[in-house]
C-alpha cells in the first residue's frame, strides 16, 4: 500500500504570467479556482487519513493571498505542515514582500517554495529571489527554489540561499510547443522509482490525480486518473488508489519496472518503446497506463504470486524507510540544507 506524505491542492489555474514551459498552461486568461470551502474539506480528510503534510499550488495562489492565509491556518490547527508554490511576483518591494512573509510565517507556513528556471525569469529576475530569500533566513522560514531544468539551463542559481528542487523539463502542456533540444534525451526506456505517487493532487475542479503533474495528461481509464474527489470522498478514493498494484509497482520500480514485465510471453508486442524519450521516465509512464490493453496486461502480471509478493516486500521496506525517514528529520529538527539536491518533484503548476 503506498503511504501518502503530501495533498497538493491545484487551488488555481490562473497566473499572471504565460511561460513557455508551464505543463498546467496556466495564465491570465485561466479563471478556474478552487472554493475555499472545498479545499478545508479536502484538508480535513486528507488529515482523517494521517497525511502530514498539504502543499498549495495552482496557477500562482499568491493571487488569492488572504486565503491562502486562511487555508495555512487551518492546516497547521490541524497539525499538518503546509507549503505554498509561487512564482515570487509579488516580492518586488521588500517592504511589502517582508510584510507578506511575516503573515505567512505568523499563520504557521513552513515551506515558502519558488519557481526558478529560464522560463520564470523572463518575468521575475533572479535578484527578486535572492532578497526574497534573505528575507526568509532572516526571519527563520525555510525557502526551495523548484527549478524545471531544461537541456539549455540559461538559469544561475547557485548562490540564491535555499535548498533546491530539480526537475527535468517535459514536452508536456505548453512545452510540448518547445523544440526537442530544450529536452534531457533518453535513446532507450529511462529508469527510476517515482516518489511523486506518494503526492496525490486535486485539480481546482476536484478531479484527483496519482501525482502532482504528469498525470494530468493521463486518460479517464489510467490508474494515474483516480476520478473526482466529490463523487467517493478524498479518504475512499486514495485507499483504492493505494491499493492499486500498478501503482505501487511505479513506485517502487518505476515505468521501466513495468515495462520489463512486459518483455515475456509476447507480452512486449504489445508496446514498441519510442525511438527517443524526452524529459525522463514520466514519458514511458503515461505510455503504458494510458493504454488499456497494456493496464490489462500488467495487472495480470502483478497478480503472479511470485511478482505480487516481490511488490508487497519492496512496498514494505520503502514505507520503512519514509518512517525512519521522517523520524530522524523530527529528532533533528531538520529543515533543509542550503545546499541539498532533491530529487525530481513535480507538485506544482509551475507559475
Amino acid at each position: 500500500m503506498l503511504g501518502y506524505q503530501l495533498l497538493a491542492l491545484a487551488y488555481t489555474e490562473s497566473c499572471p504570467f504565460t511561460c513557455d514551459h508551464c505543463i498546467g498552461e496556466s495564465s491570465p486568461n485561466r479563471i478556474g479556482k478552487m472554493s475555499i470551502a472545498d479545499a478545508k474539506r479536502y484538508i480535513r480528510s486528507a488529515h482523517e487519513m494521517k497525511i502530514p503534510s498539504v502543499g498549495i499550488t495552482g496557477g500562482e495562489p499568491f493571487l488569492y493571498f488572504h486565503e491562502i492565509l486562511e487555508l495555512i491556518e487551518f492546516a497547521t490547527g490541524l497539525g499538518m505542515k503546509t507549503s505554498v508554490i509561487t512564482s515570487g511576483y509579488w516580492a518586488f518591494d521588500p517592504v511589502r514582500a517582508d510584510e507578506m512573509l511575516g503573515q505567512l510565517v505568523e499563520k504557521g507556513l513552513d515551506v515558502l517554495a519558488v519557481s526558478c528556471d529560464e522560463f520564470h525569469q523572463r518575468h521575475v529576475p533572479l535578484s527578486q529571489l535572492r532578497a526574497l530569500a534573505d528575507l526568509c533566513s532572516r526571519i527563520g522560514l525555510r525557502m526551495t527554489l523548484n527549478v524545471c531544468r531544461s537541456a539549455k539551463n540559461t538559469c544561475e542559481y547557485g548562490d540564491i540561499k535555499a535548498t533546491v528542487h530539480e526537475q527535468s523539463l517535459l514536452p508536456l502542456g505548453r512545452a510540448s510547443n518547445l523544440s526537442d533540444d530544450f529536452f534531457v534525451r533518453y535513446e532507450t526506456p529511462p529508469r527510476g522509482s517515482c516518489n511523486n505517487l506518494l503526492l496525490p493532487r486535486i485539480d481546482w475542479n476536484g478531479q484527483i490525480f496519482a501525482c502532482c503533474g504528469p498525470a494530468r495528461f493521463s486518460t479517464r481509464t489510467s490508474p494515474l486518473c483516480l476520478g473526482n474527489v466529490n463523487e467517493l470522498g478524498l479518504r475512499e478514493t486514495l485507499l483504492r488508489a493505494a491499493e492499486e498494484p500498478i501503482l505501487g509497482a511505479v513506485n517502487v520500480w518505476g515505468p521501466y519496472g513495468l515495462w520489463t514485465l512486459l518483455q515475456d510471453e509476447g507480452a512486449n508486442q504489445l508496446y514498441r518503446p519510442r525511438q527517443r524519450y524526452l524529459g525522463g521516465i514520466c514519458m514511458l509512464c503515461l505510455d503504458l497506463l494510458n493504454s488499456p490493453n497494456l493496464v490489462t496486461a500488467l495487472h495480470e502480471k502483478l497478480e503472479r504470486p511470485e511478482i505480487k509478493r516481490r511488490l508487497e516486500a519492496a512496498l514494505l521496506v520503502a514505507n520503512y524507510r519514509i518512517k525512519i525517514e521522517n523520524a530522524s528529520k523530527r529528532a533533528t529538527g531538520w529543515n533543509g540544507s542550503h545546499s541539498e539536491r532533491s530529487s525530481p518533484s513535480y507538485c506544482r503548476e509551475r507559475t
